[in-house]
């Protein structure tokens, strides 16, 4: 993996639970989206993956918020 350069690393930013559903709710949409590369749509599945890991270790389930 290369190096990350400065300008590159993100400070984190704390979501409310209803924000972090209407983010996955969006990045679900652009999955299915005919507009969006399969190289943007990688990225996109990486996210959601990684939105998910930590929303398990909260003890979120994604099947329960409405």
């Amino acid at each position: 993996m290369p190096e990350r350069m400065p300008e590159d690393v993100v400070t984190s930013m704390p979501l409310r639970l209803n924000e972090l559903v209407v983010l996955m709710r969006c990045l679900k949409n652009g999955l299915e989206s005919e507009r969006i590369c399969e190289a943007d749509k990688e990225v996109v599945r990486r996210l959601m993956h990684r939105i998910n890991l930590f929303a398990e270790r909260q003890g979120a389930w994604w099947d329960k918020i409405g």
